[in-house]
């Protein structure tokens, strides 16, 4: 039985939950959640934003006072990626006081309340992202916020050794706050965008005339990234919200060129006539410049017209003026460092796992996955998930970093040597991972590939000689981790 110190308070229908960590010692003493001097500071948060106290069920993970105040006890390694049998309990009954009040939108306090909802840490990076989630029966919106106790220290800090911490994270908090108000009162339906990566030559060309077809005045935003700061290894465009193409100029870390190169030039040309010729905008722009005009000899600087970090930054110079921070305060985006890898997927695999239910009454009782780059991550949480049919696990070029303890799967990994999405870091955590949790592994490295070397259509990274070694030895693995009909 589970140690219960204090309830949640706070009304049982309310459109919004704010979810801590566990008590402290004023919480066990007066048997009320944030009652002590953080909780104080996020009722001023709550206040400033709009929200009454009274009208919030307010709850923590944990209903007791952890020895020394020291949430890493319920974790059996010091990366908090094993959590205690005491803690997924604890998990369990607060998805149940969940289902029991159905709000509509949770404020998750910290870096505990975060990963027990979406599966990720890091409130700072986090925190402003409105990400849909399905808890049990139930689906609702999750905002994380920085916790109030990490806010108020930092609002007392003044070392300029501190300069970062000193972030106004009061301020920040109130208008997460908000955020969550609105979506609770309005709901939430973010804009459907388009990102094309990967594009054909024909498909960049296209795209780059309807460009360059476009009046003078017309806005062109555009962001590069680079490979060990040595190559342009792709260029990010767009001329309205709703569609952005990336462009991409290298295809492994040897620094080998993604198109033929009379194509690259070509596409290099195009650009130089597109940038030249309208307004250009972008985040610390004058970085990307120096690449372009170092390795290509691309010159656009009269073009410029907004630097998204540079107005901002004259705008709030107290606040943070990094993309992923911009993006939360500006946009309706989840933490865009993460697109794809929220609740989406817990979404998407909850959907999985009812499908195969049904297939299970059917009369199929072992299945395999496979999953390619992102689609590894699906295949892996999968297998984290539905341990009642996931038996086989094969995944090529991705990763995801969490507990297999629940797993009864047996996996397969292909990889590549130079992968420049994938650092070989992943591939050792994740198979340190599931050895952990005793489940049987066999991970393939392939000498001198690349990131997608097992797909013909990405020619530039396509290895056919690896592809073909991977494939033989995902079909033994299928046939020796699953009972085949001979038929």
């Amino acid at each position: 039985m589970l140690l219960r110190q204090t309830e949640g308070i706070g009304p049982l229908d309310a459109k919004i939950m704010i979810i801590g960590e566990a008590l402290g010692a004023d919480e066990r003493l007066k048997g009320e959640p944030f009652i002590g001097w953080s909780g104080q500071f996020l009722r001023e948060m709550c206040e400033r934003a709009g929200l009454s106290w009274t009208s919030l069920r307010v709850d923590n993970i944990v209903q007791y006072q952890p020895p020394a105040n020291d949430f890493k006890g319920f974790y059996n390694d010091k990366a908090q990626r094993e959590p205690t049998e005491e803690l997924r309990q604890w998990w369990d009954d607060l998805y149940s006081r969940i289902n029991i009040v159905k709000p509509k939108v949770i404020i998750a306090a910290g870096d505990q309340p975060l990963y027990a909802l979406i599966g990720h840490r890091g409130s700072t990076s986090w925190r402003g992202s409105v990400v849909q989630s399905t808890i049990g029966d139930h689906t609702c919106f999750v905002i994380p916020i920085v916790h109030p106790s990490y806010s108020r220290r930092c609002y007392n800090m003044t070392s300029s050794k501190m300069k970062d911490m000193r972030q106004p994270w009061f301020h920040v908090s109130v208008f997460d706050l908000m955020k969550a108000k609105k979506v609770a009162d309005e709901g939430w339906t973010p804009k459907v965008r388009t990102d094309k990566i990967f594009p054909t030559y024909l498909e960049v060309m296209e795209y780059l005339e309807e460009l360059d077809s476009m009046p003078s005045d017309t806005s062109i935003t555009l962001d590069i990234e680079t490979l060990r700061r040595e190559y342009v290894k792709c260029i990010g465009l767009t001329h309205r919200d709703d569609y952005a193409m990336c462009i991409p100029f290298v295809a492994n870390t040897s620094g080998q060129s993604y198109y033929p190169l009379s194509q690259e030039a070509e596409i290099w040309r195009k650009l130089d006539a597109v940038l030249n010729s309208h307004y250009v905008n972008g985040q610390t722009i004058g970085f990307d410049c120096s690449y372009l005009d170092r390795d290509i000899g691309l010159w656009f600087t009269d073009n410029i017209y907004i630097d998204t970090a540079i107005l901002h930054s004259l705008l709030y110079p107290e606040l943070k003026h990094d993309l992923g921070f911009l993006a939360s305060m500006y946009t309706d985006m989840s933490y865009f460092k993460y697109l794809g890898r929220g609740s989406e997927v817990k979404t998407n695999i909850a959907d999985t796992v009812d499908f195969l239910n049904e297939r299970v009454a059917k009369g199929d009782q072992e299945l395999a996955v496979i999953g390619f780059s992102l689609g590894a991550y699906y295949a892996l949480e999968l297998s984290a998930t539905d341990p009642d049919h996931i038996r086989a696990v094969v995944v090529f070029y991705g990763t995801r970093d969490g507990d297999y303890h629940s797993s009864r799967a047996t996996y397969l990994g292909h990889f590549a040597e130079q992968d420049e999405f994938e650092p070989q870091s992943n591939v050792d955590n994740l198979e340190a991972a599931l050895r952990r949790a005793s489940r049987p592994v066999s991970f393939y490295r392939y000498i001198g590939t690349g990131h997608w070397f097992f797909e013909p259509d990405r020619s530039q990274a396509y290895n056919q000689a690896a592809a073909n070694l991977a494939w033989e030895r995902t079909l033994t693995f299928l046939r020796n981790s699953l009972p085949f009909d001979s038929k």
